[in-house]
């Protein structure tokens, strides 16, 4: 029987969530929207030793977030992610809730930046080579995101922005190889609400 993939516990996820929510949550002010964009990604290990080239992908996801305070953020942004490498590509569902700063530059603009924890859930996997390496690919993966965003208003209670994000991982991608799951994401969202 397979050892179920190292990470953070749900238990522990769950309790973090609860940490960072504010009480009150009815006077909060909510957001809701889509992203969408493009992963470049790569496999590889801890020291850099081993590296496939570089993949380009599809990242297409949903915004849900809230501003806690003046000047922070709270969201769930579920997104269909593809990754990989070189040699084949690696289709997840991810599920990134992110806490970050949003600051004002004019009541037009707003610009910050967070972190948080993504966990991803395998869909699908197409690696070529080395053989065999789907079947040795683990279900789930960790990653921590370290991201800046930007928007602009477009209208009444309408944002559009920009998102760049780097996904550290937290572990081997693999059940018997230390190799990582290394992921840059650029995306534009559209949102509604207050920001």
């Amino acid at each position: 029987m397979r050892s179920l993939s190292r990470g953070p516990s749900v238990a522990a996820v769950v309790m973090a969530l609860g940490l960072a929510l504010p009480s009150g949550l009815a006077a909060q002010y909510k957001y809701v929207g889509f992203a969408a964009g493009a992963n470049l990604s790569d496999f590889s290990d801890e020291f850099g030793v081993y590296s496939t080239d570089s993949r380009w992908g599809a990242n297409i996801g949903l915004v849900l977030g809230l501003r806690t305070t003046n000047r922070m953020s709270f969201s769930v942004e579920p997104a269909w992610s593809q990754m990989g490498g070189a040699d084949g590509s690696v289709d997840y569902v991810e599920v990134p809730v992110l806490i970050g700063g949003l600051a004002r530059s004019s009541d037009a603009m707003r610009f910050g930046g967070y972190s948080g924890i993504i966990p991803a859930f395998k869909v699908s996997c197409s690696i070529e080579t080395p053989a065999g390496s789907c079947d040795g690919l683990k279900g789930s993966a960790w990653f921590l995101p370290l991201g800046v965003r930007a928007y602009r208003q477009a209208g009444a209670g309408k944002w559009i922005g920009i998102d760049v994000r780097y996904s550290i991982p937290l572990g081997s991608s693999f059940e018997s190889v230390d190799v990582n799951q290394r992921s840059w994401a650029f995306r534009l969202l559209f949102v509604k609400g207050e920001l």
